[in-house]
C-alpha cells in the first residue's frame, strides 16, 4: 500500500525529465520550514522559511502565513525581502503578531497588527536574542547578552563592548571554561532574562525587571537552549527559567536546575530543584498554577540518561515522577 502514492508520483514525471541523484547543491538550496505557531482561533498558521541567497552566499529568513480553511489556501508571505525575520509568536487573543528582524541595523522585536506594515516594539541598544509572552499578553520576558556587573543597565553592556571593538589588541585572558560555545568565543557576557510591561499597542516600555538577578549561568542555557527552558506562571506574575550555575565546573557540568522568581520582588529566584543533580529542563505551568512540570535526568554528568517527568506541587514543595514504570525517554 505504501508502494502506490510512490508509483503514481514516478509516473506523473515528464517524460522529458531526467532523473539525476540529489547533490549537495539540492541540499544547500533546499527551502527549510520551522517554528510553526497557530493562532489561537486555530484558523492560521504562521512559520519560519529558511531559503538560500546563492550569490549571496547566506541564508534568509522570513515568515509566512497558512490559511487552514478552504481547499484553496495557499501560503503567502508576511515579511519583507532584505531582512530576516525569526522567531514568530502571537499575542494570546491572536490580534497581534510578534517576531524577531535586524531589519533596523539590530535585532529587536517587531509586531504585525492584522495586514498592516510591521513596526518595531523593542529599541534597546542590544540585541534581543529571543523573547517570551505572558498569558495575559501584558508582559515579554526578552533574553539580552549582558555583562553581570551592568545588569539592566544596557547602555553599559553597550559601551563596554563597543570599547572592547575598538582596542587594536585582540587577546582574551581567560580563568575558567567555557572559552567558546561552538562558533562563538565567550567575551565576559551572559544571557540573561529581562522582564518589560507591553503597553496597550503592545509596545514595550518601562524599566526592566532583571528576573535571572544573582544567577551566574546563561539563560537560556547555551549553545542549543531556546525560551522552551522558562515560563510564565497561568496568572503572569511569576516566572521559571532553567540555567546552569557557571563556576568552573561548567564545561563538564549537566546539572541545570529550575528557578522560580516573583516579577517585580526584591527577592532572587528560588532554586526549586536543588537535590536534583542531572538537566532539569522545559518547564511547564498546569492550567490552574498549582503545579509545574519538567524533564528531568536522574544522573550527573550523564546527557544520555533518561528524561523523566516530574510534578512538582507548588504549595506544599512536594515533588513526584509521572509515570516512575515507563521505560521509555520523554522528549517533551
Amino acid at each position: 500500500m505504501l508502494l502506490r502514492p510512490l508509483a503514481l508520483a514516478m509516473l506523473l514525471v515528464p517524460l522529458g525529465a531526467q532523473a539525476r541523484p540529489f547533490d549537495v547543491d539540492d541540499l544547500v538550496r533546499m527551502e527549510r520550514v520551522s517554528d510553526p505557531q497557530l493562532r489561537a482561533d486555530g484558523k492560521l498558521l504562521v512559520y519560519n522559511l529558511r531559503q538560500t541567497n546563492w550569490d549571496a552566499n547566506k541564508g534568509e529568513m522570513s515568515l509566512w502565513q497558512l490559511p487552514l480553511q478552504g481547499d484553496q489556501a495557499q501560503p503567502r508571505r508576511l515579511t519583507a525581502p532584505g531582512s530576516n525575520a525569526t522567531h514568530p509568536r502571537f499575542a494570546p487573543t491572536g490580534e497581534r503578531l510578534y517576531f524577531l528582524s535586524n531589519r533596523g541595523g539590530s535585532q529587536q522585536i517587531w509586531v504585525l497588527d492584522g495586514a498592516g506594515d510591521a513596526r518595531p516594539v523593542s529599541e534597546l541598544p542590544l540585541d534581543v536574542g529571543a523573547f517570551l509572552l505572558s498569558p495575559d499578553g501584558r508582559k515579554m520576558a526578552l533574553a539580552i547578552e549582558v555583562y553581570p556587573d551592568c545588569g539592566a543597565d544596557f547602555a553599559c553592556t553597550r559601551k563596554r563592548a563597543d570599547d572592547d571593538a575598538a582596542e587594536k589588541h585582540s587577546g582574551t585572558l581567560h580563568d575558567r571554561l567555557f572559552v567558546r560555545h561552538w562558533d562563538t568565543w565567550q567575551v565576559g557576557t551572559r544571557a540573561q532574562l529581562f522582564v518589560f510591561d507591553l503597553d496597550a499597542n503592545g509596545q514595550v516600555t518601562g524599566a526592566p525587571f532583571w528576573a535571572t538577578r544573582g544567577i551566574d549561568g546563561d539563560a537560556p542555557t547555551k549553545p542549543f537552549g531556546d525560551l522552551s527552558e522558562a515560563a510564565f506562571s497561568p496568572d503572569s506574575r511569576q516566572l521559571v527559567f532553567s540555567a546552569r550555575i557557571a563556576g568552573k565546573t561548567e564545561a563538564w557540568s549537566t546539572n541545570t536546575d529550575l528557578f522560580q522568581v516573583t516579577l517585580g520582588s526584591d527577592a532572587v529566584a528560588t532554586n526549586l530543584t536543588a537535590a536534583f543533580p542531572g538537566y532539569d529542563l522545559g518547564p511547564v505551568y498546569a492550567a490552574d498554577g498549582k503545579h509545574l512540570y519538567w524533564r528531568s535526568m536522574a544522573r550527573a554528568g550523564f546527557e544520555a540518561d533518561r528524561n523523566r517527568i516530574m510534578e512538582r506541587d507548588l504549595a506544599k514543595g512536594s515533588t513526584r515522577e509521572v509515570a516512575p514504570g515507563w521505560d521509555r525517554r520523554f522528549a517533551g
